[in-house]
């Protein structure tokens, strides 16, 4: 047998460990197939299985909150009911191909333009009395446009506001009438729809320098149109006005060649897409027996539509107020229960951005939710609609303009802004899920067969773990009355979670400090997944005793603290709604109760007394850059009297090999944590070991603990709340078929040269103890099982 390979190395960092542990087991190979490291340092084999992909080193925040499904659920039942709102009740559109609607609708517009018409010509033309006509000629006189001395070249004055582009009151309108102040011609299209720029006659109202031709173009054209509004002098509020935005951006586009091309032309010439155009302005498209002249879309109309189109505002500000209101209530009261609020004067206690329905990922995603659902269901019954309406009638189907009139635009426009502001949510969201996939895809490789999944904490649930750790640490102080004991338990609990933070490249903020935001992620994450969870860390949380040494150089330092308080009964018990002070003391019993079996005797435990030994899962390689320490740690007192380098060799000749490699369980998700005596199995499965076996071995205290949890997660939680018999037969297994395996770690231990005789005896002692245990663990699973 080749000689194993020990590395002198000086421990640089007190480690504080809590309960698990991943280490691969591949350490105990031949010194031939082991990488050499230069001093003071670690041999480091690579894994086999290392992913590569980006997006696993992805950082997620994974305390933030999200909607959860009560949310959702009100959000899409708030959009079904506002969408329903919508299809039923604002009608008025439905019906615009009605005729005598689109004209009800054009003559509200024509009256609310005559009277604009009016009031600008008192305001800026000098005009005192109230008739139309003397209005019109009053401002057409005092405000000419250049533009209207190329009317013919235009088609005449039926067409000419239409084919005339500064005659458009938009954007569009406002950079040709510039153009023809400065070029001297005019813009629009011809009776084809062929774009053309006419020159300007000489009379044409040109400015005379820069300032004077912006004036024209910019204050005088918008006059002009004001003009132009209610129809010419010679017919006021009837004849022809000029076309609104919406018209005008059609004809605008009909003009570009690329959408001539695409829409073709008549027999004479005429583009077809600038002569349907042309019927709209015309009135020739709206007309039946009723209305044999026909309805003029122009801005008239467009404005009198788009007053029944404001209506389709009100189903959507309904959805908005809704989803809100449901937020600030629901989120109000549980900061209201997380504060303990009894009376205005605790009001102060209130944090506003936890309940205040903006700016954060649910509400955003709710209104996401909402407003999809709606547009879905507005979208889909208005093509239900026109095709209802225009059944059997393929000659003159209105299908399309019933489809559009039906669309509710307000809403699409409210689904696209909500969707750009969750962009970032649901980016996050694709990249966790693609994320939360590659980590199933390494883990349920190794996993396979060993129901170590059922062991395993979420991140965000190791979180809470971690964090109630630190509440439980903390209600003990605050029960302390000694001030210099105070400070050095103080001074515990930043040297713990100090380690954490810095080994397992989470943030500062790590930790949830405050207990009432801790609680609700408790009841958040209760909502996400089943409460298993939740048993598994209250029976971490049971065994967890504050204040251990986190090196043998620390036990003289941290021997005079002692835990006294009972936070699990007077806090964490009543603070959440699953687990009651029966639960924890049913844990604790069958806990207490499996270590007296498992050490052959009966005499009472009390939780505590032998501190658990911490070990963590750490990813990304940082397991082995402290296996000297967790050596040291586990070899616990096998080693005592040694110091420095030499207990550091005699630690890790202690467990087995020189080295320690990182990979396997939880690489692939930051730190996925085995609780529930899980880390046993871990440690003791086939490929799956991350953690030596060896290291097992060598302390029996935490064989014993480990195998008490185990067998209390199996008989309280998989059994007795889930009845999960096939996941402790597969534990039950895997236990089994690891004691061959410690049997011959036992025999390497034997043959290692880089111990003394003394100190073999003694490993060779501990590693035996630690199969007793395990064998017993395999007993006591058997008896679960049948």
């Amino acid at each position: 047998m080749d000689e194993l390979t020990v590395i002198n190395y000086e421990p640089y960092e007190k480690l504080d460990f809590t309960y698990d542990w991943q280490i691969s087991n591949n350490l105990l190979q031949d010194s031939k197939n082991m990488g050499v490291s230069s001093e003071n340092a670690l041999v480091v084999f690579e894994s086999d299985d290392t992913l590569t992909d980006d997006l696993i080193d992805a950082e997620f925040d994974r305390g933030v909150k999200k909607a959860d499904k009560q949310d959702y659920i009100i959000a899409a039942c708030s959009g079904a009911l506002c969408a329903a709102l919508d299809v039923f009740w604002v009608k008025d559109i439905s019906s615009m191909h009605d005729i005598s609607a689109l004209e009800n609708a054009r003559d509200w517009g024509s009256d609310k333009i005559n009277e604009f018409v009016i009031m600008i010509a008192k305001i800026k033309a000098d005009y005192n009395g109230d008739n139309l006509q003397e209005a019109i000629v009053k401002l057409e006189k005092k405000f000419p446009l250049a533009s209207d001395k190329v009317t013919d070249e235009m088609g005449g004055g039926l067409q000419h506001h239409l084919r005339d582009f500064s005659h458009h009151p938009s954007i569009i309108g406002l950079i040709f009438s510039l153009l023809s102040q400065f070029t001297k011609k005019g813009y629009g299209t011809d009776v084809n729809g062929n774009f053309i720029t006419p020159d300007l006659p000489d009379d044409a109202v040109i400015g005379e320098n820069t300032i004077e031709r912006i004036f024209y173009g910019t204050i005088v054209w918008a006059l002009h149109l004001i003009s132009d509004m209610a129809g010419s002098s010679n017919s006021p509020g009837k004849g022809t006005g000029i076309p609104g935005p919406f018209l005008s951006f059609f004809k605008e586009l009909s003009a570009l060649p690329i959408m001539q091309k695409l829409t073709g032309a008549d027999e004479k010439g005429i583009n077809e897409f600038s002569k349907q155009i042309s019927k709209w302005f015309n009135g020739t498209y709206f007309r039946d027996e009723k209305h044999p002249k026909g309805v003029r879309f122009d801005l008239r109309a467009e404005i009198g539509v788009a007053r029944e189109f404001s209506k389709q505002f009100i189903p959507i500000i309904l959805n908005e107020v809704i989803v809100r209101s449901f937020y600030f209530i629901k989120y109000f009261s549980i900061e209201l229960k997380n504060k303990n609020v009894k009376s205005l004067r605790d009001l102060k206690k209130l944090n506003p951005e936890n309940f205040l329905p903006f700016k954060n990922r649910i509400v955003v995603r709710m209104c996401t939710v909402a407003s999809g659902v709606f547009t879905t269901i507005d979208v889909s019954s208005a093509a239900a609609k026109a095709a209802f309406e225009n059944r059997g009638d393929d000659e003159d189907s209105h299908f399309v303009v019933d489809f559009l009139l039906n669309i509710n635009y307000p809403g699409i426009g409210r689904f696209v802004f909500a969707c750009v502001a969750d962009s970032k949510y649901v980016c996050e969201d694709v990249s966790k899920a693609y994320k939360a996939y590659q980590e199933r895809r390494i883990e349920d490789k190794y996993k396979e067969g060993q129901g170590v999944q059922y062991f395993e904490l979420s991140p965000v649930q190791a979180q809470i773990l971690h964090s109630l750790k630190t509440q439980k640490a903390l209600y003990d102080i605050k029960q302390t009355k000694d001030a210099e004991i105070i400070k050095k338990k103080y001074e515990w609990i930043d040297c713990w979670k100090k380690f954490i933070i810095k080994n397992s490249k989470y943030d500062e903020d790590y930790f949830i400090e405050n207990e009432a935001e801790l609680y609700s992620l408790i009841s958040k994450e209760l909502l996400d997944a089943d409460s298993n969870w939740l048993y598994q860390a209250l029976l971490e949380l049971m065994v967890f005793v504050p204040y251990f040494p986190l090196s043998l150089e620390d036990k003289k330092k941290y021997k005079d603290l002692k835990y006294k308080a009972k936070y699990e009964e007077e806090v964490f018990c009543k603070k959440q709604s699953i687990l009651n002070r029966e639960s924890l003391k049913k844990l604790n019993k069958t806990y207490n109760g499996y270590i007296g079996d498992l050490k052959k005797q009966k005499e009472k435990v009390v939780g505590g007394v032998v501190a658990t030994v911490v070990v963590t899962v750490l990813s990304g390689g940082l397991a082995w850059t402290f296996a000297p320490q967790i050596a040291v740690i586990l070899a616990g007192e096998t080693v005592a009297g040694l110091s420095g380098a030499a207990l550091t060799s005699a630690s890790l000749a202690a467990i087995g090999g020189g080295s320690l490699a990182a990979g396997g369980l939880g690489m692939a998700g930051g730190t996925a944590i085995i609780t529930g005596g899980g880390a046993l199995l871990a440690a003791t499965g086939s490929g799956v070991a991350t953690v030596s076996s060896s290291l097992l071995m060598t302390s029996k205290g935490y064989a014993l603990r480990e195998s008490a949890k185990l067998l209390t997660f199996c008989k309280c939680i998989l059994i007795d709340e889930y009845g999960k018999y096939d996941v402790v037969q597969t534990v039950q297994e895997s236990v089994e078929n690891s004691l061959e395996e410690f049997q011959s770690n036992i025999t390497r231990v034997k043959e290692s040269n880089d111990i003394d005789d003394s100190e073999k005896k003694k490993l060779i002692k501990e590693s035996k103890e630690s199969i007793k245990y395990l064998k017993r663990c395999k007993s006591e699973l058997k008896q679960l099982i049948s």
